[in-house]
């Protein structure tokens, strides 16, 4: 997901590439990730101001043979309502 708000903060938020940081990254996050895909990882990601876990359950997988291949059932993910809530 940050390399995918990268992108976003420069071209939906408008942003050159030297004025991305740690701060607009965050953001970028907060604004545009809204129902990402991530091809069968997980279903849709959605994050907000109020929520940081995008997706409420995930799969681990592992690539075999080149084919993503699951290697554990559904695992809940825990809620997270901001970065600094983990930092402490």
């Amino acid at each position: 997901l940050p390399v995918e708000a990268i992108k976003m903060a420069i071209e939906k938020d408008g942003l050159k590439p030297e004025q991305v940081n740690g701060d607009t990254i965050y953001q970028a996050l907060e604004k545009n990730i809204k129902e990402f895909d991530t091809g069968g990882l997980t279903g849709p990601l959605t994050i907000s101001a109020d929520n940081h876990s995008a997706a409420r359950f995930a799969k681990v997988y592992q690539i075999q043979k080149g084919i993503q291949t699951p290697i554990t059932g559904w695992v809940k993910s825990p809620h997270i309502t901001r970065f600094e809530d983990i930092k402490k």
